[in-house]
């Protein structure tokens, strides 16, 4: 992989703390070089679809606002940040 021409053996991770008075706050980030393995094992939803009248065969449509997909989304989303 490579940012802005320089290309990234290994990520390095940076240590953040936030002091605070009932006890620090200490956030480990570190880049994610590939989400390949997650995508194998926590595939992304696909949307519902629906035949509208229309045409010969009718239309196919694709029901991206449907709730539940849109909850799936976002349950995924979560999951890939949460990693």
């Amino acid at each position: 992989m490579k940012i802005n021409g320089k290309k990234l053996a290994r990520p390095s991770h940076e240590v953040v703390v936030i002091p605070r008075n009932d006890g620090d706050i200490i956030i480990k980030a570190q880049a994610v070089l590939s989400y390949d393995e997650f995508e194998k094992l926590y595939q992304m939803p696909e949307p519902p679809t629906v035949i509208k009248p229309g045409g010969t065969n009718g239309i196919k449509v694709i029901k991206t606002d449907d709730p539940k997909y849109v909850q799936a989304v976002n349950d995924w989303s979560s999951a890939a940040w949460l990693g």
